[in-house]
């Protein structure tokens, strides 16, 4: 199942807002085509990793499954990845939104498989990076105001309750 990390409802806020976990450490690919900078999704990557959250980064140069993922990252079921790439029209997000991290999920045994981490070519802002990477891991949408996770990021923050492993 691919969900969009951002959809979250009333029901499934309450119980978690974790959608699931990596088997094992998930590999990150930032295709070439990505707005964002190698060095701030190291610095994304580092935030998480200072709260105990695992990733190893590939080189499209040396990972020849990661060259082909990202030449159609959106028909691409990158098992073991977290592909960062420049927002494709098929993710259909609203104008006002700066990106959007598709994860899929084993409901059944509460596990992620993939996520893919779209990103528009401008107006990157502080956190956004952060924000995406923790739908990667599995994190939901938090409606706490100065939270990582929260949706609006205007309203969110470097709080970082229940993010820690």
């Amino acid at each position: 199942m691919i969900t969009p990390a951002s959809t979250v409802t009333a029901a499934s806020e309450s119980k978690s807002f974790i959608l699931g976990e990596w088997q094992e450490v998930p590999k990150v690919v930032v295709c070439e085509d990505s707005p964002a900078s190698i060095d701030a999704i190291k610095r994304g990557m580092k935030w998480w990793q200072n709260r105990g959250h695992r990733f190893n980064v590939v080189s499209l140069s040396e990972d020849r499954r990661a060259q082909n993922i990202c030449k159609n990252v959106w028909s691409s079921y990158p098992s073991g990845y977290i592909v960062i790439t420049k927002l494709v029209k098929e993710a259909d997000i609203d104008d006002d939104n700066l990106a959007i991290t598709f994860v899929s999920e084993n409901k059944t045994y509460g596990t992620v498989r993939y996520a893919k981490m779209y990103l528009k070519t401008d107006g990157l802002v502080e956190r956004i990076i952060e924000h995406e990477l923790g739908h990667a891991p599995g994190f939901r949408h938090l409606k706490e105001d100065g939270h990582m996770m929260h949706p609006i990021i205007p309203d969110g923050g470097w709080n970082d309750r229940k993010l820690i492993r």
